[in-house]
């Protein structure tokens, strides 16, 4: 589960919601904390400095979309062959510069498609193309660039609501308006199938019903009428326009956002437009703990713009411009490279480390594994891999049958002269009578590391005393004790 931001900037407010995203997408994002900061373009460098403050303590994840109000943004909407996505991306921009030609070079656009099940199976697609100016979408989020942001996405109002209507599927495909109502302005999003069809952003604050809850009763019952009263001719207006371009009627009215009670809009709009009007003020969908809780129930509707972009992601087409994603990307790797740095550090002393382990002598090895002041258990594996190697050439040497060529008794070499073999020791055999009993052996561990005996209920190795001697070496079979006048024993292991 990783953490994002999602930011509503409008020209008097900044909207801050912390989601916990699940990289399944479902269930939706769960709000974690919520935080409202009045800004304005006059002290853009105090905003700028608290968001870096919040940023720099944790308070908030680097990783943002960004929701941005009052953009010149324009919406396209086209019915193309189906296809693959990229070949419809550029089908739709290509309509774009033929229908509604951009004077400004710049200018970002964001495609949209409409990913449905049943759009498979047709045989045209629905896509729909957002324009904005490059140079604006630069200029507001220029606040939260610098406030160190890793900015994914930017995007409309319009399309946070068609993002909203993604996360809180209805199970149709019918046409719904989804309102957001801000202090500054009115965003109006038209979807089908979570696919954006038609968007407007009306210049109709609601300032008078964003204000105090303690507000006179009177006073706010006309503020809400005369607001239905401006608001219901503008979505009128947008419904006409979507019937003449796309032959659709809207079915339902979806209402967010700031206006301080959402459900006193229902009624009048209802009688207005001839459409059920439904409010989206309640915890529903934004999988919130007590947080949300807190501050009441218009606090959901208000955040619903934040939380939709937010929870979405880089899903989202995004009109940030390309200069700016790139400035962005360079700012998340400046701030990963200390951390990779300091992995790589890490990285590099273990493995010094381990190879140094790794080179040292078997001697040092065994005595730092406790052998150590015990230097016949160093010295012995080497000897006795010496010997094993010796006694294994001479057994081959005798068992290999090899006729000797036939050479002129001249070029016969002499005879070498045989070198005299070292004698063993003599040592006494158990099964002569001691003149002290042997000590019985009840087990060997016998290793090229690692040589104990069990006597006597105790663990011993070379060099340590039992009753009667010192023990001068231990075998596979059999242990060698050296007794106090100096008569090697040598002592079978103990039969079952």
């Amino acid at each position: 589960m990783a953490r994002r931001l999602g930011i509503e900037l409008s020209p008097s407010r900044c909207a801050l919601v912390d989601l916990d995203v699940r990289t399944g997408g479902a269930p939706p994002a769960r709000v974690r904390t919520f935080r409202t900061i009045p800004w304005s373009p006059h002290n853009a460098g105090a905003f700028a400095a608290t968001l870096r403050l919040l940023r720099k303590s944790n308070v908030v994840p680097a990783r943002a979309v960004v929701a941005l109000w009052g953009l010149d943004a324009t919406c396209h909407h086209f019915s193309l062959p189906s296809g693959d996505d990229q070949r419809l991306r550029v089908l739709a921009l290509r309509e774009v510069c033929m229908t509604a030609p951009v004077a400004d070079r710049s200018a970002v656009n964001a495609v949209l498609l409409d990913h449905t099940a049943t759009s498979a199976r047709k045989t045209t697609r629905d896509v729909t193309v957002v324009t904005a100016p490059a140079a604006q979408v630069q200029a507001l989020v220029a606040p939260l660039a610098s406030a160190e942001f890793a900015i994914e996405a930017v995007i409309t109002p319009a399309m946070a609501l068609a993002s909203l209507a993604r996360l809180l599927p209805d199970g149709d495909d019918a046409v719904r308006a989804y309102v957001a109502v801000n202090a500054d302005a009115t965003a109006v999003a038209i979807v089908r199938n979570g696919l954006l069809l038609l968007a407007r952003e009306i210049a109709l604050p609601c300032r008078a019903s964003c204000g105090s809850p303690d507000a006179d009763a009177r006073t706010e019952s006309g503020d809400i009428l005369d607001f239905v009263r401006r608001l219901a001719p503008e979505l009128k207006r947008s419904f006409l326009l979507l019937k003449q371009q796309s032959k659709l009627d809207v079915c339902q009215v979806v209402i967010c956002g700031e206006f301080r009670d959402l459900r006193a809009l229902t009624a009048p709009l209802m009688t207005s437009l001839q459409v059920e009007v439904a409010t989206l003020d309640g915890p529903q969908g934004l999988a919130a703990g007590a947080a949300l809780d807190a501050d009441g129930r218009n606090q959901a509707g208000a955040l619903r713009v934040a939380w939709a972009a937010g929870a979405a992601g880089c899903r989202l087409a995004s009109l940030l411009p390309p200069a700016a994603a790139r400035a962005d990307r360079r700012r998340s790797v400046a701030r990963l490279a200390p951390r990779v740095a300091a992995v790589l550090v890490l990285l590099a002393v273990v493995a010094i480390v381990g190879w140094a382990a790794w080179m040292r002598p078997a001697g040092q090895r065994n005595a730092a594994r406790g052998g150590a002041g015990r230097p016949e258990l160093d010295a012995r594996p080497a000897t006795n891999a010496a010997a094993q190697r010796a006694a294994v050439d001479a057994g081959m040497a005798g068992s290999t049958k090899v006729s000797p060529p036939l050479l002129p008794a001249s070029d016969v070499p002499a005879p070498r002269a045989r070198q005299p073999q070292p004698r063993r020791p003599r040592v006494a055999s158990a099964s002569a009578e001691p003149a002290v009993e042997d000590p019985v052996v009840d087990s060997i561990l016998y290793g090229p590391d690692r040589r104990l005996a069990l006597i006597g209920h105790r663990v011993v190795r070379v060099g340590d005393r039992v009753d009667t001697g010192v023990i001068e070496a231990i075998e596979p079979k059999a242990v060698l004790v050296r007794r106090p006048s100096g008569e090697l024993r040598r002592v079978q292991l103990k039969t079952r």
